[in-house]
């Protein structure tokens, strides 16, 4: 071979003389003995065979052992990347001899798809990565740790480890080569593990070659950077150091890195080499040599966290004053070191040292910057005055501090102080990283006011629900598992844990009136000792302790505690309530069906309907990333305890293969007519494993129809049979006897099991389910039932789909009464596998199914498979059927008979306009300025004045002074550009104009006004100016105060009475519109009270929010804005600072934004931008998870009895069911909610309540345009529509189905509408009520059944309404016959001192550029005085004619229409 291990040590290569050895040579003698010894601190060049120089006396003559050696210490530090000849060497015999580079290559067999073998320019060829790795040998500081007790092995110091950048290929890559995939846990042989063998010779391996293994999830697992490695540091692998090609596992001790590789095979155990399972492996202080059993451990791979300090190996040179302290820091894993922690006096008190890489490169754990599996150096300077103790610590990501040993804490003795011994290594491990992490926030004592507040909550619980809720328990005991590597959800732990912040493990706790009872070991006990006092005091009390020995089982101690129960209570009938026994919770069961319902079912649907081409292999790696992302699909599960079992399987085409180990192949998936469509996934959660298999048939024939039902009936009957006692083999002879009994041909196509057990293992052998297996069955057992038939061929000459097969495949638990089946969420039935092309075999549903990708559901319940698949039964595409529009045509046709019944019923009603206002409501009184003459003042001079006292302005008219109201003015302004004299020019609101006034009460002294407009000339420009704006000032004060008095009064704010921590609160929050003054700068505090949501920003800036004045309720979480924002609709408006408001919003920005204004461009590797983003990402996180714990506890309040006939509920807009438009006169994203569609970031918003709505026209349908107009008419036809502007086209579809799903009638136009005119004729045509009022917008109808003949063109009439939302009517000066509807929102600036309801904000009076432009116009009828009398009449008498033209006929109740253009 060409890679082969030497049976002496003759061919050594070179070493670097500065390396400490240590290891066994032989030195000549003077006489004829040869005399051994060890040399523990020895110059290498004596022991290399080319290495002597030529002053040397004494010759080398042989080395006995394998040479073992480390750097010094001050080499160690010198540099972040270790130099190669520096890095540490351990040989477990002579380094191997490559002969032939070409003749080498590795072999890659066993479990797996077939032996292989590469050379390494194959391995070359595969993607190169360079992986930044800490190598450490797994007895690094054995010395150290020799002189607390005796070790065997090598006597390392401190720097058996070094820091390289390896090069190589990863390999997972390389397995794929034989058909492993990546994340692969086992191979369908049952391969587990992936061992790697060398060539060299080890005497431990009885002259056999090293070998070692890591997990085959590990090995195929990208992200882990397994490297097989043929450089380092940029270099051809050195010989000591494996060339050609050894491995590298990163994170974990250098045992498992072998070098200089000859095989790799995949084994189902772990390996059996001398150092896998007779070395390197942690026992407790109790084991000895003598004792040892190294079968009850595991090998040992991450390595502990660890540190030393490496500048201090001379402390006899070390000077009193300021002394450097340097070391390094590591931890396996990947863990990154969150702190290094320096002491000076032996552990009493700490600082931070500085930590660092790469140069110039901030190190910051678990940055994408920093190297995860490198080690990181430290610094820090300390002043040392004498004998003093200098001890490091490092601390991990998930915070194990590392733990102080006898050696961790060395005496440092200074020259000119005091002499005396060298130092100790500083260094201490975590000698047990694998024991269960430390919950963040835990303690190893117990924090009495916690406990003392839990107490009190627990109690007072049990006290109020004692009979509902606690079984009129009169003492509760909790009992606590033993220790265990468990990481499923215990209830007891989650208690222990909430009372003392950590868990008591081995615990009975019980709970009387006046006591509470402990059992458990003496640690525990004496944790406990100190709450007696402080809980006796605070709760009254009293703790008692059992302290259970070692040698004891308990017995005794319940008994007195039993005792000690009867013995309170004082009579024997005590009903003592306990947790009970905690049921499985399947959740990796609930993953795999999630994943199959919530993504893959509507992903196969949509690729069905929008006939995509997608190919096996890319919906494989898309369900993976789902399933390893399960948040993704709202299942909230942990990511980090999520894993796959095997890749996710889809087939179709003709090509079929049952079993888990199938690949999905790289064929577009296939769903013609007569095609089948095969799914199965298994998933891990927490370690257990479960699996689902489904089959979907497209129009198939009856005879496979018939086939999948006969499969379903033997499917079901096998999980029947699985009952507790039964034998295994019934189950499949329950499958055997269905088949054999309706289908016998179909026999021997069936599966030869009916599955196997699944659990921590996917599959376990030893509980098949075939015909052999006799095992008796016991409860809670669960089996993966995996049935099928295999590569039946039907009567069909297309190859694709002529040969299928048929899968079904559920995760069962055996139960007591009947097996329960854990993957039931996705459903099996006919119904739900059946699809067809044809109406006709499915009929026609009688109300229209809810897609699950468009639609927004009324309320958050659970959807029905049934559902989800009439979708895509009712939109399949085929010549034989119905086209998609058709569909939506026969949909609104229902929806129109069920909204005509509707309207039919609310006509039957006294009133069907929608009462939006609850409580008493209020308006101002009349206009009055002066009551009596006698309180009219005295004016000397005729000129206009302002009396602000009788809120009035004074008009000189034909001399005289003629009082008016300052609300009766509806526009003041100068004209003219003259400094010595202007134009005062005053419009008043006159009946059948758009009004300024928003106040009803106000708006109903319009029509005491008989002025329109009056213009005064004035010589004193500055006396003009101050009267305008005195008129504007004074009808803002009145406004404002009108806007108080039409305030529906509400009911008193209830504050919460409990402590500060109990509150259900949100800090820094921003408020919209926004407070004046000091509110405007600081953020304030939303609480929720008894009745209603109180915001504080200081005492006098207070806005209180009723509950039962609350309409809609929305959390939009910052997903595609850097805002999240609660946001509630109102049924009345309050007031905010000095808006009034029927919208208030909440929120606060996740991160800021920043425009960049260097011209320097940043690299997308910057550390700075990266931290930068990481920082946002956490506070992102962080912002969402206060906002959701927030909703869910009003929810919790609002689903309380008393708040039922409310009916509210937070909402959350469906961000994917969006689409951009323009609202306001700004572009927007808008998104529907469950039962609203809103608006919730720009203002204007907009929130328009659904079920409020008649119905919805597009507007600007037609061919070639690039975008429409969505309008609402609501059904109360004062309210102005609101109006959405510029959606592009391409989201046509979308919202039709959305209207659909939400059971709105909407039709289409080509044109846009003059709504206004449209709802005055409707409220003006009594008849419409009990006929189809909007008949004529119906794009079918004839001209005939619109009673007229005149074109659209004949029609049409330009429109004066604004295209813009209902609240931007407010400030048109178009005719409107409706009031400003709540939809549109109120319109407000973000400056809230700005005013937006003052003069001169409207154009209702004639404008000094019109009245120009008609004095023009009667010049040029005049002509000039040039002019002939015949030319003058002319013009007289065409310009007659021009005013004279008839206006054009128009049909009753036909709409107005306007072209717009894109």
């Amino acid at each position: 071979m060409a890679l082969r291990g030497p049976s002496d040590y003759s061919r050594e290569p070179l070493r670097h003389p500065s390396l400490r050895i240590n290891a066994k040579v032989a030195l000549p003698s003077h006489g004829s003995r040869t005399h051994y010894f060890t040399l523990l601190s020895f110059p290498a060049f004596l022991i290399s065979p080319r290495g002597g120089t030529a002053a040397e006396t004494d010759r080398l003559l042989a080395v006995q052992e394998p040479f073992n050696a480390e750097p010094e210490r001050r080499d160690l530090l010198a540099s972040y990347i270790t130099p190669v000849d520096l890095f540490f060497k351990r040989n477990h015999g002579p380094i191997p001899v490559l002969d032939d580079i070409d003749s080498y290559y590795v072999t890659i067999g066993g479990l797996a798809g077939g032996p292989r073998r590469l050379s390494l320019d194959d391995i070359r060829k595969l993607p190169k990565y360079n992986v930044t790795a800490t190598l450490q040998c797994a007895g690094n500081r054995r010395t150290e740790m020799s002189k607390s007790r005796k070790v065997r092995g090598v006597g390392w110091d401190v720097c058996a480890l070094g820091n390289a950048t390896w090069g190589g290929t990863k390999l997972s890559d390389v397995l794929q080569l034989v058909g492993v995939l990546y994340h692969t846990e086992i191979t369908p042989s049952g391969g587990k593990h992936v061992e790697f063998i060398s060539v060299d010779q080890c005497p431990e391996e009885k002259g056999g070659p090293y070998r070692a293994s890591i997990p085959l999830g590990q090995a195929t697992n990208p992200a882990a950077d397994v490297l097989l490695a043929y450089e380092m540091n940029g270099e051809v692998l050195k010989r000591d150091h494996g060339y050609p090609l050894r491995g590298i596992v990163p994170g974990v001790i250098g045992a498992r890195s072998v070098k200089w590789l000859d095989k790799i095979d995949i084994i189902e155990e772990e390996s059996q080499g001398f150092f896998m399972q007779k070395d390197y492996k942690m026992f407790p202080p109790s084991v000895d040599w003598d004792n040892i059993v190294w079968s009850t451990r595991k090998p040992q791979m991450d390595y502990p966290i660890q540190s030393a300090i490496c500048s201090l190996e001379d402390t006899s040179a070390v000077k009193p004053g300021q002394v450097t302290v340097a070391g390094y820091a590591l931890s396996g894993g990947g863990r990154g070191i969150e702190r290094v922690d320096i002491s000076t006096d032996g552990g009493k008190s700490w600082f931070e040292a500085h930590r660092y890489q790469k140069q110039g490169v901030q190190y910051v754990a678990g940055n994408i910057t920093s190297d995860k599996w490198a080690w990181v150096l430290f610094k820090a300077i300390v002043d040392v005055k004498g004998d003093t103790e200098i001890v490091a610590k490092a601390l991990t990501l998930l915070l194990p501090t590392q733990q102080l040993g006898i050696a961790a804490i060395p005496v440092l003795t200074c020259t000119g102080v005091k002499r005396g011994k060298s130092a100790l290594a500083i260094m201490a491990i975590l000698e047990a990283l694998d024991q269960t992490t430390p919950v963040s926030g835990s303690s190893t004592v117990v924090s009495p006011e916690n406990f003392i507040k839990c107490l009190k909550k627990f109690y007072s619980h049990w006290k109020e629900d004692v009979s509902d809720l606690w079984g009129s328990s009169s003492a509760i005991a909790v009992a606590t598992p033993p220790p265990s590597d468990d990481i499923r959800y215990r209830k007891s732990l989650a208690l222990s844990m909430w009372f003392f912040g950590r868990e008591f493990a081995d615990t009975i706790m019980v709970f009387l009136s006046s006591q509470i009872h402990f059992l458990s070991g003496q640690d525990s006990c004496d944790l406990l000792q100190h709450l007696k006092t402080p809980v006796s005091k605070a709760v009254g009390l009293d703790i008692v302790l059992h302290n259970l020995e070692k040698t004891d089982n308990g017995s005794l101690s319940m008994d007195r505690i039993l005792n000690s129960v009867f013995a309170h209570y004082e009579y024997n009938s005590v009903i003592m309530g306990h947790i009970a026994r905690e049921k499985p919770e399947g959740k990796a069961a609930y993953l795999t069906a999630s994943v199959l319902r919530k993504y893959v079912v509507p992903k196969l649907e949509n690729i069905v309907v929008e006939e995509k081409k997608v190919s096996h292999s890319k919906l494989m790696d898309l369900t993976e990333k789902i399933t390893l992302s399960p948040t993704k699909i709202n299942v909230k599960l942990k990511a980090g305890n999520v894993d796959i079992c095997y890749p996710p399987i889809f087939q179709s085409g003709g090509k079929y293969d049952l079993r888990p180990g199938a690949l999905s192949n790289d064929d577009d998936l296939y769903y013609d007519s007569g095609s089948l469509i095969v799914c199965a996934m298994g998933a891990k959660y927490g370690g257990y494993c479960s699996n689902v298999a489904r089959t979907f048939l497209i129009d198939c024939s009856v005879e496979k129809c018939n086939a999948y039902k006969v499969l379903l009936k033997a499917h079901d009957a096998a999980i029947a049979a699985l009952m507790p006692g039964s034998k295994a083999s019934m189950s499949y002879q329950a499958a055997v006897d269905v088949v054999r009994g309706d289908a016998p041909d179909l026999l021997p196509f069936l599966t030869k099991s009916s599955g196997t057990g699944i659990g921590i293992e996917f599959r376990e052998t030893w509980l098949s389910l075939n015909e052999k297996n006799d095992l008796t069955l016991k409860e809670g057992m669960v089996f993966n039932v995996s049935l099928g038939f295999q590569n039946l061929l039907a009567k069909n000459s297309d190859e694709k789909v002529r040969e299928f097969s048929l899968w079904l495949a559920d995760t069962v638990l055996i139960c007591n009464e009947k097996p329960e089946v854990l993957t039931a969420f996705i459903s099996k039935t006919e119904d739900d596998a059946f699809y067809s092309f044809d109406e006709e075999k499915i009929g026609s549903p009688s109300k229209p199914a809810p897609k699950t990708e468009q639609m927004a559901p009324l309320k958050v319940k659970p959807v029905l498979k049934s559902d989800m698949m009439l979708s895509l039964k009712d939109n399949l595409r085929s010549s034989s059927r119905t086209p998609k529009e058709d569909l939506r045509r026969q949909l609104q046709s229902e929806i129109l008979k069920r909204r005509t019944n509707e309207t039919a019923m609310r006509s039957d009603g006294t009133n069907h306009n929608l009462v939006e206002r609850h409580g008493q409501f209020r308006a101002m009184g009349e206009l009055v300025a002066y009551r009596n003459a006698s309180d009219f003042p005295c004016v000397d001079w005729l000129e206009i004045q302002v009396d602000k006292q009788n809120e009035a302005i004074l008009l000189p008219i034909y001399g005289f002074m003629v009082p008016f109201h300052v609300c009766t003015v509806k526009k003041a302004e100068i004209r003219g550009d003259s400094k010595r004299s202007v134009y005062v020019s005053i419009t008043f609101n006159v009946p059948n104009s758009v009004s300024s006034l928003q106040d009803s009460g106000l708006q109903a002294n319009i029509s005491v006004v008989f002025l329109k407009a009056v213009t005064f000339l004035s010589r004193d420009r500055r006396h003009a100016e101050e009267v305008v704006q005195s008129m504007k000032i004074l009808q803002k004060g009145v406004l404002e105060r009108a806007k108080r008095a039409s305030l529906v009064s509400q009911e008193k704010l209830q504050l919460h009475d409990g402590l500060t921590k109990d509150k259900i609160q949100l800090l820094d929050l921003w408020i919209r519109p926004a407070l004046p003054g000091r509110g405007r700068k600081v953020p304030g505090t939303l609480v929720a009270h008894v009745n209603g949501f109180q915001y504080t920003v200081s005492k006098s800036e207070k806005v209180d929010i009723m509950f039962g004045n609350i309409k809609h309720a929305f959390f939009q979480p910052a997903e595609r804005d850097m805002i999240t924002l609660l946001h509630f609709r109102l049924y009345n408006e309050i007031m905010v600072g000095s808006k009034k408001t029927r919208d208030v919003q909440f929120y606060i920005e996740v991160m800021d934004a920043v425009d960049s204004i260097g011209l320097k461009r940043r690299s997308a590797w910057d550390p700075d931008e990266i931290e930068e983003e990481q920082r946002e990402r956490t506070r992102k996180r962080e912002i969402s998870r206060q906002f959701e714990l927030f909703v869910r506890r009003v929810d919790f309040i609002w689903s309380k009895l008393k708040f039922n006939q409310l009916a509210l509920q937070f909402e959350t807009p469906l961000q994917k069911l969006g689409f951009s438009g323009v609202h306001g006169k700004t572009s927007c994203f808008i998104a529907p909610s469950p039962s609203c569609l809103v608006q919730l970031i720009e203002t204007p918003f907009l929130v328009t309540s659904l079920r409020e709505v008649d119905i919805v026209c597009l507007e600007r349908v037609a061919l070639g345009q690039k975008s429409f107009d969505m309008v609402f008419v609501f059904q109360d036809y004062t309210r102005d529509v609101v109006r959405i502007e510029v959606i592009p086209m391409t989201g046509l579809d979308k919202i039709k189905d959305w209207l659909n799903d939400c059971s709105l009638k909407y039709y289409e136009s080509k044109l846009n509408l003059n709504w206004r005119k449209v709802l005055k004729a409707m409220m003006n045509d009594p008849e419409s009520e009990t006929t189809d009022r909007w008949e004529f917008l119906n794009p079918d109808a004839s001209d005939s059944e619109t009673g007229s003949s005149e074109t659209e063109d004949d029609q049409y009439e330009p429109s004066d309404m604004e295209t813009g939302s209902e609240s931007d009517a407010e400030d048109s000066d178009s005719e409107s016959v409706v009031n400003s509807g709540e939809d549109g929102s109120d319109q407000y600036d973000r400056d809230s001192d700005q005013y937006d309801g003052s003069l001169g904000e409207d154009d209702g009076g004639e404008s000094w550029d019109e009245m120009e432009r008609k004095a023009r116009d009667a010049d040029a009828e005049m002509g000039s005085e040039s002019d002939s009398e015949d030319e003058r009449q002319r013009r007289r008498e065409k310009a007659k004619a021009k005013s004279h033209r008839p206006s054009e006929p128009s049909s009753k109740g036909l709409p107005q229409k306007r072209q717009r253009l894109n």
